[in-house]
């Protein structure tokens, strides 16, 4: 797992896999599956979300899929703080 802070509000989350083919897929699970609710808290919980294929066109290796949040929790007092 990847994590970067490239603003104080901002979190960047990524991880990498070597499976280039298979995509992540927005589902709408059934109440009984034990699967396929990942995807929808990061879809739920991210400003923005999204996966790129890694290595050349021809010879793709693997993707890395990654989230961009938003922090909002504490920025009131991080900023009265600062005054």
């Amino acid at each position: 797992m990847i994590v970067d802070r490239p603003t104080p509000l901002q979190v960047h989350l990524a991880v990498v896999d070597k499976s280039p083919h298979v995509l992540p897929l927005l589902k709408a699970p059934g109440a009984q599956d034990e699967r396929g609710r990942g995807l929808l808290l990061v879809d739920s919980l991210a400003d923005r979300w999204g996966c790129d294929i890694l290595g050349s066109a021809r010879r793709p290796w693997g993707k890395g899929c990654w989230a961009e949040l938003r922090i909002t929790a504490g920025v009131e007092n991080r900023d009265r703080d600062l005054a």
